[in-house]
């Protein structure tokens, strides 16, 4: 009923850490959920049940039972809100949305040299974190559900971690070609936020702010900052309205 999911359709999240790298997660977020269900059944044809905030009833009407079909499920979380999203993703699970995530291989990212990783000592204990965002530029699944190809990406466009499993649908070239898509668009972005952000601050005081800016985010020269930094400080600029109305800090 469902089909399997795309790499845009899959996000990635840090798990865990040590010395020597780390480990990544991929998973599916409610708004998948729901537009599944929409593109497969029609969205005057499902409907959800939070009967508590932890559990979770998705129903899909069958034209030929003519009648509701359910399948529940509970979920954890800190709050009401997060239980009753992971209840409702659970339930979906249970109609084969996004199954193949759990055929997922262990995704380790090696970063003895800190590349990615931040540490933080609380309470005598070394607690590892990451600020990169990485995503999926590649998935291959089989008939089965199963994944057999997985490749991710960082901010930048490096691949962080490949792995083919069996099957024979995905090639190196294939991946390769995604890869280098993905980075063109990545420089694409990249270079209309530094022309947007330089328009903006092309004069005083918003130079020496925009080049503070830059300083205290460990860079030189503009070219020389991420994607993500620059969206910041776009943000800033944009929710200023008037660059002149940004202090100078």
């Amino acid at each position: 009923m469902f089909r399997n999911l795309r790499a845009d359709e899959v996000e990635v999240k840090f798990a865990r850490g040590n010395e020597n790298g780390f480990s990544l997660l991929i998973y599916k977020n409610a708004r998948v959920d729901m537009a599944m269900l929409d593109e497969a059944v029609g969205p005057m044809k499902w409907k959800r049940e939070q009967t508590t905030p932890n559990h979770c009833k998705v129903s899909v009407y069958s034209d030929e039972l003519k009648e509701w079909v359910s399948k529940e499920d509970y979920g954890d979380g800190k709050d009401d809100k997060s239980k009753a999203s992971d209840s409702f993703k659970r339930a979906c699970f249970n109609w084969g949305i996004g199954v193949e995530l759990y055929t997922a291989p262990f995704i380790w990212v090696n970063d003895k040299s800190k590349k990615y990783l931040k540490t933080k000592v609380v309470k005598g204990e070394t607690k590892y974190s990451t600020f990169e965002k990485f995503e999926v530029v590649n998935l291959e699944t089989d008939e089965n559900k199963n994944i057999i190809a997985l490749t991710i990406v960082d901010s930048k466009g490096n691949v962080v971690f490949e792995k083919k499993m069996s099957g024979s649908i995905t090639t190196v070239a294939k991946n390769q070609s995604k890869i280098s898509n993905y980075k063109e668009k990545i420089d694409t972005n990249k270079t209309n936020l530094i022309n947007y952000i330089k328009e903006k601050c092309s004069k005083e005081p918003q130079k020496s702010w925009l080049q503070k800016r830059i300083i205290i985010l460990g860079f030189n020269k503009i070219e020389e900052v991420d994607a993500d930094d620059l969206r910041k400080i776009k943000n800033i600029i944009d929710k200023t309205l008037k660059v002149s109305n940004v202090e100078v800090s």
